[in-house]
């Protein structure tokens, strides 16, 4: 990412808040049946799964909050660790609120645990 899209993505996300918190929302857990019986499926077998109750942010995160985290840690995504496309080379000056994408599970429980800090 040049410097003219990192200060456009980080000017939308600056705030008085030391770590931006999203707008969360609470979803109860319950149990529910997944996976699938039918022959050649890799979902099998299917049976019961239950869910406790959690907590998600209400909206997606975008490339310029995921810009905030980065900023502020000097966090390396998988991606870019493994010298892959990463979430920056889609975070274009335009795409600041966009959806951040190219972040793996790990990246997305680093952003969540900084966001918890």
């Amino acid at each position: 990412m040049n410097q003219t899209t990192s200060s456009a993505v980080h000017a939308l996300s600056t705030g008085d808040a030391p770590h931006p918190r999203p707008q969360m929302a609470r979803l109860d857990g319950s149990t529910f049946r997944m996976g699938s019986d039918e022959a050649g499926m890799f979902e099998g077998p299917r049976g019961p799964v239950s869910v406790s109750t959690f907590w998600c942010a209400a909206t997606a995160v975008s490339n310029a909050e995921f810009e905030t985290f980065v900023a502020a840690t000097g966090y390396l995504t998988t991606a870019e660790r493994e010298r892959l496309p990463a979430w920056k080379d889609f975070a274009t000056w335009d795409r600041a609120r966009h959806p951040v994408v190219r972040v793996s599970w790990r990246d997305a429980s680093e952003y969540t645990n900084w966001l918890s800090s």
